[in-house]
This record gives C-alpha cells, sequence and structure tokens, in this order.
C-alpha cells in the first residue's frame, strides 16, 4: 500500500486481488475509484433542464447529476464538469469528458 498527501486528504492506493490498476481512496471512507497512474474514471448520469440541480453518488463509481441548463452547445456539459470539480475540490480544468458527450450516461476523467 502506498499512500500520498493531496490536498489535505491522505490518498491510499492499493492493489486489489489481482487488479492490473490501483483502487483509490480518499481518508474520509466516502468513496473507492479505479485509478490509472494519475487519472481516475467515474460513470456519470445526467439529467439536463431540471428544476433543481442535485448531485447524488449511488455507488462508490458513480453519480447522478441533475443540472438546470439545457442539453445544447454544450451547456449542461460544462456544469457537469464544474459540479464534479467542486465535488472533488480540483480546479475545472483536471475534469474532462471522455465519453458520451451527447449522452446522458457519461465516463469522466479526474487528474488528481
Amino acid at each position: 500500500m502506498r499512500s500520498r498527501l493531496f490536498k489535505n486528504r491522505l490518498i491510499l492506493l492499493k492493489f486489489m486481488n489481482g487488479a492490473k490498476r490501483p483502487i483509490l481512496s480518499l481518508s474520509k471512507g466516502l468513496f473507492w475509484l479505479y485509478a490509472i497512474f494519475r487519472s481516475m474514471y467515474i460513470k456519470v448520469f445526467v439529467t439536463p433542464g431540471a428544476k433543481k440541480e442535485l448531485v447524488e453518488r449511488t455507488s462508490d463509481t458513480q453519480f447522478e447529476i441533475s443540472v438546470r441548463e439545457p442539453a445544447e452547445r454544450n451547456l449542461a456539459n460544462r456544469r457537469v464538469v464544474q459540479l464534479i470539480a467542486r465535488e472533488f475540490s480540483l480546479p475545472e480544468g483536471k475534469v474532462r469528458i471522455i465519453s458520451g458527450h451527447r449522452s446522458g450516461s457519461k465516463m469522466l476523467s479526474v487528474d488528481v
């Protein structure tokens, strides 16, 4: 097990049962995320055009997000990136959408 300090949070890297990728965990115990080197991937289900913005963690590696912005001109995608960056206390440049640019189901990469 290796650990390092990141933004006043202890990050533990573990290799689980012969996995080829390390598992990333924050010391607060809130979630486990798959990580490859310095990136972690999370699955996000987005509902654009909602009345109320909501960020809900459904499992260790999945979020359900409702945003007020419509799904046009990349407005909803930009807001999703902002909300995920705020959730992990990172700048927006560290979060990017890998797949699902035109879908409600997205895969995001978060650089730590």
